[in-house]
């Protein structure tokens, strides 16, 4: 007989899947330029230049839909953001009444995010792809911070932005909350214009005279390495090719458009004889998903007592060059203190499909009596991303297996619940109906042990007088079997 728990929590993770393509055209914008003002794009080599739009002011930022065969322009002198085809026809007025420079997409979202600078009102605001939606994801930054560029890491979950006059690099989350500042001027960060994400790395440009460079880090700011690609003539906004490892960037210091690989070699000089060159940005989606997520879960499963574990559980719509998946525990929230995976070899993956895959682990090492969370690393081609946490708590039956529970211990309803100074416990120990006599084990939200007490003839009592208010678990663990309730301690 198969006893099978479903674990608190069973996560449904569902997003709009972007299959990658190899870009073919790179797109920059002129600003304060003469007869060169505008939007231009060539083949990625440089070759077949052609000018799309022109604008009196020039544009600043810019960013590629390449899905509906869009642009996105930022005219900051004229205080709004256009949208026009790729060939620069169709050309409309999408956002009014704002100070955009630089643009970075969220495709899978359906949302354009940019940073909007004066003197006076520097912030990140983001809306939806069709204008509607405007909205200012953060407060005032600073007064003078002088707001630049700005990329998306919908993998990661975050943004990244530069503050050019302050000498700091900043990141968030996708809805402006959790601002840190990452890097700052003795990390190397001086006079900076822009960033992009590459995998597990942050790239930025600097552009002060006599120590231009592009430098990258980790994206928490660790392990900072300057100069990557050194002695450089002004780099201003920058754009990489997922693809080919290639980081193409704009030179404002002699008036071009340059590349390089991400680790600094093989440096070309594209394009010449530039204006005023500023926004540069590739025809695909940089934030494309390795693989749609559908189910990410943990389940205790166990033929017979002694032989238990924990089975985690996923499912993928899609998937685009996937090598394979990593599993990663904790007992706390915090993937860092994970260590090594609990597998010891990747997880074969199926690559490249558009069809539903399922898979599933046995964590054999893990307490199922314990608390912990998984985490579940999809490993790319060319990167690798994190899903998760997921938090496992033993408990709750599957609702099919009600015969199998109730040859395990019974846990009863705390009451009263809420509680706020002592709750009655009640419990039944299956197969040993004379001994009912048992420990109940009392967790945080976070899977953290607060407390046990002893219960004796089926009834145990809870006393909360010390414990902050929130949710807590109690557990009830015999030889064989355990079983898992909720209450909430209010104050």
């Amino acid at each position: 007989m198969k006893l099978k728990l479903l674990v608190f929590i069973t996560v449904l993770m569902v997003c709009t899947m972007l299959f990658a393509q190899a870009p073919t055209k790179m797109y920059w914008t002129e600003y304060y330029g003469y007869s060169t003002k505008g939007a231009w794009r060539a083949d990625l080599d440089g070759e077949n230049t052609e000018e799309l739009c022109t604008a009196y002011y020039g544009f600043e930022g810019v960013a590629v839909d390449f899905q509906n065969s869009k642009m996105y322009l930022a005219a900051s002198h004229q205080n709004k953001i256009e949208r026009a085809d790729l060939d620069g026809s169709n050309r409309e007025d999408l956002i009014t009444s704002i100070h955009p420079v630089d643009i970075a997409l969220d495709l899978s979202a359906g949302k354009i995010y940019w940073t909007d600078y004066t003197y006076s009102n520097a912030v990140i605001k983001r809306a939806n792809l069709d204008g509607s939606g405007v909205e200012s994801i953060t407060a005032h930054l600073g007064d003078g911070c002088d707001l630049q560029g700005l990329t998306v890491d919908v993998p990661g979950g975050k943004i990244y932005w530069v503050e050019r006059m302050d000498d700091v690099i900043c990141k968030a989350n996708l809805d402006g909350t959790g601002i840190q500042t990452i890097l700052h001027c003795y990390n190397g960060v001086s006079n900076s214009w822009d960033v992009a994400v590459y995998g597990s790395t942050l790239y930025w440009t600097d552009a002060l005279l006599g120590t231009d460079n592009i430098s990258k880090a980790d994206l928490d700011g660790g392990n900072v390495v300057n100069d990557v690609i050194a002695g450089l003539n002004g780099p201003r906004y920058m754009a990489i090719d997922h693809t080919t490892g290639k980081v193409y960037w704009v030179s404002s210091g002699d008036n071009s458009i340059k590349r390089a690989d991400v680790t600094g070699s093989n440096l070309e000089t594209l394009v010449t004889g530039l204006s005023h060159p500023i926004g540069i940005s590739l025809n695909y989606n940089q934030n494309t998903l390795p693989v749609e997520l559908t189910e990410f879960t943990a389940v205790y499963s166990s033929d017979n007592p002694g032989n238990e574990c924990v089975l985690i559980n996923w499912e993928t719509a899609s998937e685009t060059d996937v090598l394979g998946y990593n599993i990663y525990r904790a007992e706390e929230d915090n993937i860092n203190t994970a260590g090594n995976s609990v597998n010891s070899d990747m997880i074969p993956a199926a690559g490249n499909t558009s069809e539903p895959q399922q898979y599933s682990f046995e964590d054999i090492a893990s307490d199922v009596c314990q608390p912990h969370y998984y985490w579940l690393e999809v490993i790319n081609m060319d990167c690798s991303e994190i899903h998760g946490s997921i938090l496992y708590t033993p408990g709750d039956t599957d609702g099919d297996n009600q015969e199998d529970v109730y040859l395990q211990s019974l846990l009863g309803d705390s009451y009263p619940n809420p509680v706020n100074r002592t709750a009655e416990i009640s419990f039944q120990i299956r197969g040993s109906m004379s001994s009912q006599n048992a420990t109940i084990w009392i967790y945080n939200i976070i899977g953290g042990l607060t407390r046990s007490v002893q219960g004796t003839d089926g009834k145990a009592i809870l006393d909360v007088s010390d414990m902050a208010s929130g949710i807590y678990f109690y557990v009830l663990q015999t030889d064989s079997s355990y079983d898992v309730k909720k209450f909430v301690v209010v104050k």
